[in-house]
């Protein structure tokens, strides 16, 4: 028996570079996963059996400022219970109050919060008739890149949000700024992705617009949202060039939240096999705990309903985030000498309707469910009969 050395055994543990499930046991040890044990090595046994045992999700997409933003939640409070063990904030603060975000909420995280720094100096400034500033003259290249300096293993990208409450009159003029800030921060050695928010946008930035600026690598979030013009042709069918961005390597990512999906808009997308690169919660005060979207588990659930492939869900919730952020050697996986960040899910036969805002219900035969937790080795989350 070596001390500390934990063994899960009896599960399928999902190999999500390659997109498959692997029956074997697993062993971790020192907050790292680990090779070349036995099951009588191990100090301690989880059996897994029959369950998934997956890296812990990553949510791509939420908003954890608690302490001075007012769409922001506690990342404690939501994401251990749902698997989440690493989570990137979307853009919440600005130049002007990220060092308050950094102490007040992302140093205290048990979870691990990432995050895209806003272009617009005051962070997101949501629920109001006019939202952040989004203005071009804003956006100082060199006060944000001073925070890509000051926290590098923290800030992975710039967000901007493309809407009528933010850029209208402005056309596509702030996603330019932001691309050529992109382009000289990663000059200068940091990555940065552009993760975008379009929805309900103004005539002056249509999607195709949007999409011929992105970068490969950036993302395009809240793709099924159904305010304003939206990713289907007159047909409904999915815009030819939402296939040419995919090819160029454009990212696109659900961005659930509560009004950002539509039950019909993913199941005529899923039914053309138009998946999203990312699954993403957009999780905020408003939708906490709440129906039609409170978490990353609901808003895979509804993937799954609506027909997306089981094993493309998780590998949208793990590998594929982790990579967009340049993390997937870390985490998002689970070879060896990555982190034991560890999510165990089971898919019950349980019955549920689901709903979207805008009329849509409909009945879901299987939903995915959070068994356990486990972060950098040790149990955060347990269900009481797992």
């Amino acid at each position: 028996m070596i001390k500390g050395l934990t063994a899960i055994i009896n599960g399928n543990v999902f190999n999500a570079k390659e997109k498959c499930m692997e029956a074997k046991n697993l062993y971790y040890q020192k907050g790292k996963i680990v090779e070349g044990y036995q099951l009588k090595d191990a100090e301690e046994v989880i059996d897994a059996a029959g369950k998934y045992v997956l890296p812990g999700l990553i949510d791509l997409y939420a908003h954890y400022y608690y302490g001075g933003c007012n769409l922001g939640i506690n990342a404690d409070i939501v994401c251990p219970g749902q698997g989440v063990t690493t989570s990137v904030d979307a853009g919440s603060a600005g130049i002007m109050n990220f060092d308050s975000f950094y102490r007040s909420d992302i140093t205290r995280a048990m979870t691990e919060i990432k995050a895209y720094i806003n272009v617009s100096p005051e962070g997101v400034k949501a629920a109001y008739k006019h939202g952040e500033t989004c203005d071009p003259d804003d956006m100082l290249y060199e006060e944000i890149f001073g925070f890509f300096k000051k926290y590098p293993d923290v800030i992975k990208g710039l967000k901007m949000r493309i809407s009528k409450e933010t850029t209208e009159g402005y056309g596509l003029a702030p996603l330019e700024k932001s691309i050529e800030i992109a382009n000289k921060i990663k000059e200068q050695g940091y990555p940065c992705i552009v993760a975008v928010h379009v929805a309900n946008i103004p005539e002056d930035a249509p999607i195709e617009g949007v999409l011929k600026l992105l970068r490969k690598g950036d993302s395009y979030t809240h793709l099924y949202q159904n305010l304003g013009e939206t990713i289907f042709d007159e047909n409904r069918h999915v815009k030819k060039f939402l296939y040419e961005a995919r090819k160029r390597g454009v990212l696109f990512e659900t961005g659930n939240g509560n009004i950002h999906w539509s039950i019909n808009n993913l199941t005529d997308a899923y039914e053309e096999g138009f998946y999203p690169d990312i699954i993403s919660s957009d999780l905020v005060q408003s939708s906490i705990w709440k129906r039609p979207s409170y978490g990353l588990i609901n808003a895979m659930n509804t993937s799954l309903m609506c027909g997306m492939d089981q094993l493309d869900i998780l590998r949208a919730v793990t590998y594929n985030p982790a990579a967009a952020i340049g993390m997937e050697r870390e985490i998002g996986t689970l070879e060896a000498g990555s982190r034991a960040d560890i999510a165990i899910l089971d898919v019950m036969d349980v019955k549920q309707t689901f709903f979207d805002r805008f009329g849509g219900e409909r009945e879901s035969q299987r939903v995915f469910v959070p068994l356990m937790t486990i972060r950098g080795g040790k149990p955060v989350f347990r269900q009481s009969f797992f």
